[in-house]
């Protein structure tokens, strides 16, 4: 069978909640057909979700009669994703094959992992874990639902691994899309356990910590970020704090300095400093100096920002709403030149194992994005400066993005590793960095200088705020697109101070867009050849991860959930409740369970409609669970057909303990010489290729596969002797 472009892709979207409808969006937004059959009325979605209406103003619509025409002409149909009472799906994924055996299938599925328990995002932080990965001692629910987008994200990976698949195969396949798997990615680097710790992997951010972030002398709050070498000494100096103390030059403090100058030495006093600043003076002298920067908003201020007009990323829909667009930039696409021979490595009908990617990225969301190509079987040849990536300084996040890779060290700025890595780049499928504005330029290692005689390549470049803009050459880090984008102010809750996440989010979201972007590339090559650059940005990223939140012809905001000021949930039937000995996550998203919910606490006549329950109910509702054990809250609320779930402690305790996990994949045990017996989270995307003992725990080693890639590349051993005499490489 021919391998379709992206534009000529069917896509059956019969889902609910947001999950599909993400999934459908970004894949509509980059050219598929997306046609949109409701499993129900839409009302049922429309009021948790308020955003339901502008995400699918433009989908076409079909009838559930018509729903047999479609089956046989979809590519990739979506199914499943968030539960409600009273929805039932209009086919299984069985039916799906049946009718058409070449589509791939997406299911939004519940599965073991979960339990059991309703597809729900609040159920399913509560039951992974996530809600205790703030703080140790209290639970805390994300107002960012990750399980949802990690699932919707990571769903995508597979859909396009599948069909570029499917070019070989002739056959569908069925995925599976779990919002356990979804909350996993959002803990990718500190979900590691070793016997021993030799590398330090198991070192991480304290829960708890005190971030960076300062009120300033008018009021407005600032992140900054200590990610580049001599951070203390630049931030002091810009303003006027004497330093003469050690600098890591890593940014990331001594753990024995206390949780709350882990990220600088002498809190207090910067704290002091600048808030005897406007917060605009403080942004300009550090962004002078290199230090990453930005203002804490809430959600939507960014969106009339000149950086974002210039990224494009938000887009007019039917209705008049405005909405967040794809993140994933297709920058140009190249025709390959007639009669040209391709240098891919594996012909048309070549599977993913075949593939070559040369990564030129570093830190964190880089690397990740072709390391999850790692995880589907690809080749994955990491490119790192003398020295090393800085990001081996931080051990565990340099491990989680940088498994099953081979390394090689190469020094650009000498005209013998430039060669080096053109050579690499010349016998590539896709090449990718995070280069800033110009770099890639000055080191000829730009699309245009490398897409070679034959025109076929892939490449994905990875800025911080995009390659147009005001803010190109800005430094940014994952914390200040938290602040710019919203999800602080969230996070926080009503009336509080500026909470971020302690985990990298808009990294690893950038990652997983990353790889699927780089995917993407292959499938349109391998449909008509030629070359195709794209761009995905951490700001484009992080703006597409607040996906709920959309823009009415009146100029109002709607969507993306705020925190109430206890941080426990949204509202009191969407929240966190302590027991006697524990915590519960509840969820009443309809009227009738609101009552059974009432009813089974004996507040029947306290609690009115749920529309109008306020913070009077839910001083109600947690006076009656406080007196009850977590088994016998659950008991009494499962019995009257409510929906709650326990809030895990330790989630990656309880996931490494699961035979499911191991079985599918989702947990990895190694045997490994240094650390021995090591446990990680395994390749995320459904479709990751198990590479068992051969993928070492920390990664590749600082030019551990130099001398093997220099003879691959031809070199002969005098030839790669000298390069390492020279320093061209190490």
């Amino acid at each position: 069978m021919s391998l379709k472009s992206v534009s000529e892709l069917v896509v059956l979207d019969l889902g609910s909640g947001m999950a599909p409808a993400l999934a459908g969006g970004v894949l509509g937004g980059l050219g598929a057909r997306v046609v949109r059959i409701e499993p129900a009325p839409t009302d049922l979605f429309t009021s948790a979700h308020p955003a339901y209406e502008a995400w699918y103003a433009d989908v076409e619509r079909a009838d559930v009669p018509e729903l047999s025409h479609w089956l046989e002409r979809a590519d990739v149909c979506l199914l499943g994703g968030e539960s409600h009472p009273d929805v039932r799906p209009l086919v299984s994924a069985d039916e799906v094959v049946k009718a058409n055996p070449k589509a791939i299938v997406l299911d939004f599925e519940q599965d073991a992992l979960d339990h059991g328990l309703p597809a729900h995002d609040l159920l399913a932080q509560a039951r992974s874990g996530l809600c205790f990965e703030q703080y140790d001692d209290r639970p805390v629910p994300w107002a960012f639902p990750a399980p949802t987008y990690g699932a919707a994200m990571l769903g995508l990976v597979d859909v396009v691994a599948s069909l570029i698949e499917r070019r070989s195969t002739g056959r569908g396949s069925v995925l599976r899309a779990r919002l356990s798997q979804g909350a996993a990615l959002w803990c990718v680097s500190d979900w590691v356990s070793v016997d021993q710790d030799p590398y330090g992997i198991t070192k991480r951010v304290p829960r708890g910590v005190q971030p960076l972030v300062f009120e300033c002398l008018d009021g407005a709050f600032v992140h900054l970020v200590m990610g580049v070498p001599g951070a203390f000494a630049r931030v002091s100096a810009a303003l006027d704090l004497p330093w003469d103390g050690d600098d890591t030059g890593v940014g990331q403090g001594d753990a024995a300095r206390g949780v709350r100058n882990y990220f600088f030495p002498d809190f207090d006093r910067l704290a002091t400093r600048i808030a005897e600043l406007p917060h605009g003076h403080v942004m300009k002298v550090l962004r002078e100096v290199g230090i990453a920067v930005e203002r804490v908003e809430p959600p939507g201020v960014v969106w009339d920002d000149e950086q974002t007009k210039a990224n494009e990323i938000i887009e007019d829909a039917p209705g008049g709403w405005e909405r967040v667009g794809s993140p994933i930039r297709v920058k140009k696409r190249v025709p390959a030149p007639s009669g040209a021979a391709s240098k891919r490595s594996g012909g048309e009908s070549a599977g993913l194992e075949r593939l070559r990617v040369v990564d030129l990225s570093a830190y964190v969301a880089g690397p990740l994005a072709s390391k999850l190509l790692s995880d589907l079987g690809t080749d994955v040849i990491k490119v790192e400066p003398p020295g090393g990536d800085p990001n081996r300084g931080s051990p565990h996040f340099f491990a989680a993005a940088n498994r099953g890779k081979r390394s090689i060290v190469v020094n650009a700025k000498s005209p013998e590793g430039l060669e080096v890595i053109r050579r690499l780049c010349d016998r590539a499928d896709i090449v990718h960095q995070n280069f800033r504005a110009g770099v890639a330029e000055r080191l000829g290692v730009d699309p245009a200088s490398l897409r070679g005689p034959d025109g076929s390549l892939v490449t994905l470049e990875a800025p911080g705020y995009g390659s147009r803009g005001p803010k190109v050459k800005a430094p940014a880090f994952d914390p200040v697109m938290q602040a710019i984008c919203g999800f602080q102010h969230n996070f926080a809750g009503r009336g509080n101070l500026p909470a971020p996440y302690r985990h990298p989010v808009i990294d690893y979201g950038a990652g997983v867009m990353g790889t699927l972007a780089m995917l993407l590339g292959v499938l349109e090559q391998r449909h008509g050849g030629g070359s195709v650059e794209f761009e995905v940005s951490l700001y484009n990223v992080a703006m597409f991860m607040m996906s709920e939140l959309v823009r009415g012809e009146d100029g109002r905001f709607v969507g993306a959930k705020v925190l109430d000021s206890t941080r426990r949930g949204f509202h009191p039937w969407e929240s966190l409740y302590e027991t006697e000995d524990g915590w519960i996550a509840l969820v009443a998203p309809t009227d009738s369970m609101a009552r059974a919910l009432a009813t089974a606490l004996d507040l029947a006549d306290e609690l009115g409609p749920r529309r109008d329950w306020a913070e009077r109910e839910r001083d109600l509702i947690a006076e009656r669970i406080s007196a009850l054990t977590t088994d016998k809250a659950l008991e009494v609320l499962h019995t009257a057909g409510v929906w709650a779930s326990a809030c895990v402690t330790d989630g990656w305790r309880e996931m490494a303990r699961d035979p499911q996990a191991h079985a599918d994949g989702s947990v990895v045990t190694v045997e490994d010489p240094d650390a021995g017996t090591s446990t990680y989270l395994g390749g995320l995307p459904y479709l990751s290729v198990d590479k068992g003992s051969r993928v070492r725990v920390e990664g590749p080693r600082v030019g551990e596969h130099t001398r093997q890639i220099l003879l691959e590349l031809g070199y002969e051993p005098a030839r790669i002797e000298e390069l390492y005499e020279t320093g061209a490489v190490q």
